[in-house]
């Protein structure tokens, strides 16, 4: 009788997790080869295919795939709100005894909803009114996530223009949540372009503002070497790390900041050596240059510079296989970040050598 009722009382548990399970995972999510969509994102972020532009990865593939039917999903992922409730759920999702159940992770939302947008462009101008509507929200996290979303959508998001800019001019949130809010706003009207030109006035009077600035340069289509120029100036470590991180904003376009960028590897600051090798990678260009310079980097005795230069290093792609042996030290790094995003780097890099490390 005993055994009779502790089996029952387990089959009662068993039903009320599956039932759980169904309620937090009932159909209401877009289908890629039998998987929803919330497995592709967590997929990408446990791999870091999130961290690589144009990863290619199977996640990468399957949101595009998807395109527009994941919008919704996308929206309700840039809206989340951490409580309680929520992170319980994300600590089931993490125990391995539970894993049948494929609770989902709750921490990285944000991240992955600014990475599908990212990944959809202009397939996602659907969004943008809901997106408006998020910065306008209680929640300064909250603002600053849409605006980065926005961002990613590019040209086509250029409905949210005067919210972004009536943002721009709001004293009543924290330091912190401004600073990263003004960040994304002014980075989401420079992607807009030209379409942003509404802008320009609130833009010029924000010159000290590097970041203004170079939403200015890309809204009226002008060089970014002025940006560049300022590189040169390593008197102001916080203004400059500023400079440097946003021309690696602009990716391959920011091509004539690597010969800057590279003399300041070479500086004994640790907090800039730190924030070029993150730019190049950012840039990622010229890898005959940059991946010789950074390979050294990897074995650094300064846990910052060894995971900026793992990070920019992985931004090469096949280019940056002379770093597999590095790479595959860092496996056995003291740092766990460390261990897990070599594992990242080499299934970029060379997935034939993860493979094999795998099959071991």
């Amino acid at each position: 009788m005993g055994n009779g009722r502790f089996v029952i009382q387990g089959a009662l548990m068993a039903a009320a997790l599956a039932g759980f399970a169904w309620l937090v995972l009932r159909p209401h999510e877009p289908i890629y080869q039998g998987k929803p969509l919330s497995h592709w994102l967590q997929e990408a972020y446990h791999r870091g295919a999130h961290q690589v532009e144009g990863s290619n990865s199977p996640a990468e593939k399957a949101i595009r795939e998807l395109g527009p039917n994941a919008v919704p999903y996308l929206i309700k992922l840039a809206g989340t709100r951490y409580s309680a409730p929520r992170m319980l759920l994300g600590a089931f999702a993490r125990e391995p005894n539970l894993a049948t159940l494929h609770l989902p992770r709750q921490e990285y939302k944000l991240d992955m909803a600014i990475w599908g947008f990212r990944l959809l462009g202009p397939q996602a101008k659907a969004a943008v009114p809901a997106l408006i509507r998020l910065l306008n929200d209680g929640n300064g996290w909250t603002r600053m996530d849409a605006a980065a979303c926005l961002a990613r959508i590019g040209p086509d998001a250029e409905p949210a223009v005067p919210a972004l800019l009536a943002g721009l001019q709001r004293t009543n949130i924290s330091s912190k949540e401004y600073q990263n809010f003004r960040y994304w706003s002014l980075f989401a009207l420079g992607e807009m372009g030209p379409r942003a030109r509404l802008a320009v006035p609130q833009l010029e009077t924000m010159t000290n503002d590097v970041a203004a600035r170079l939403a200015l340069i890309k809204i009226n289509q002008q060089s970014c070497q002025p940006i560049v120029e300022q590189l040169k100036d390593i008197s102001d470590p916080e203004t400059w790390r500023e400079t440097a991180w946003l021309m690696g904003s602009l990716g391959s376009n920011a091509e004539p900041a690597i010969p800057l960028l590279l003399d300041v590897v070479s500086q004994s600051n640790l907090s800039l050596r730190a924030t070029a090798l993150g730019a190049l990678g950012e840039i990622h260009r010229k890898p005959d240059l940059c991946v010789p310079v950074i390979i050294p980097f990897l074995r650094s005795t300064n846990l910052n510079v060894r995971r900026m230069a793992l990070y920019s290093i992985r931004n090469f792609g096949a280019a940056a296989k002379p770093a597999v042996p590095d790479i595959l030290r860092c496996l056995n790094d003291s740092d766990g970040w460390i261990q897990q995003q070599a594992t990242n780097a080499l299934n970029t890099i060379d997935p034939a050598a993860a493979a094999t490390l795998l099959a071991k």
